[in-house]
């Protein structure tokens, strides 16, 4: 029975469907299971590193043009750097569904990625609060220090923390935003936090040799021992902290930074 009353269900919001008669349902439900179907089988071949035919398999689950096969498709092109591609499935995907948030979000980091600042934090802004993810505030507040607004990129890592609290990619941000806009003991001190901590990475060094640099302690990072880390490394890290803490303003030094983990 549960069938039927669902059958039943489908049959009554049929007039909210624009005229759409029973053969069309079915084709639109097996066109989205085809593509959720593609879109595993592609997630799959990622994982495998063979971003080639995973692209294709994304390709050919947006051609049914619904919101989410076209917002995986972005994802997908987010991803692996194919950042104009990125923002045209992104836009396909809203200009099929105004409302996707999370189609919005990317095409807002995508539009960062492409240096089109102002069109990516005004895509953030709306969308970050609406999609309520850590990841969502991390990208906000990546524009939001892109654009040399650090009060606001600061509450949004603060956000993002709330969300996941201890994620030390978030902290490692807050370090480097920190570094950039001149708060040397804070940043010092909080890079020390994440290093001394268990969990931490191989980048995680690396962006507090970083944080060092651009807070003008080169000879600490020189003195450091890190296992991970050969000297060389410290160096090149070194001298691209001295050019960027050379640049004029918080957002010009952020714009050349980055941040460690935003997608």
């Amino acid at each position: 029975m549960p069938a039927i009353r669902t059958t039943v269900l489908i049959l009554t919001a049929m007039p909210l469907l624009a005229g759409c008669g029973m053969g069309q349902l079915f084709k639109l439900s097996a066109d989205r299971q085809k593509g959720a179907e593609l879109v595993a089988l592609a997630a799959d071949m990622e994982t495998r590193g063979d971003a080639e035919t995973a692209l294709a398999l994304y390709q050919r689950a947006a051609t049914n043009g619904s919101a989410a096969m076209q917002q995986a498709l972005g994802d997908a092109y987010l991803r692996h750097g194919r950042i104009a591609a990125a923002i045209a499935a992104y836009k396909a995907a809203l200009a099929s569904d105004a409302r996707a948030a999370r189609a919005q979000l990317g095409l807002g980091f995508a539009q960062i990625r492409a240096g089109q600042i102002d069109e990516g934090l005004a895509n953030l802004r709306v969308a970050a609060p609406r999609v309520d993810t850590a990841v969502a505030y991390n990208r906000l507040a990546t524009a939001e220090a892109m654009a040399g607004d650090v009060l606001a990129a600061k509450a949004s890592l603060q956000k993002a923390l709330s969300l996941a609290p201890g994620d030390l990619d978030l902290k490692t941000n807050l370090a480097l935003l920190a570094a950039v806009n001149g708060e040397r003991d804070a940043a010092v001190a909080a890079m020390q936090e994440v290093v001394r901590t268990a969990a931490a990475q191989p980048g995680h060094e690396r962006n507090y040799i970083m944080v060092l640099g651009l807070t003008g302690r080169e000879d600490e990072a020189r003195r450091l021992t890190l296992p991970g880390l050969p000297k060389r490394q410290v160096a090149t890290i070194l001298a691209r902290a001295k050019s960027i803490r050379a640049l004029r303003d918080i957002a010009a030094r952020s714009r050349a930074l980055g941040t460690v983990s935003s997608v």
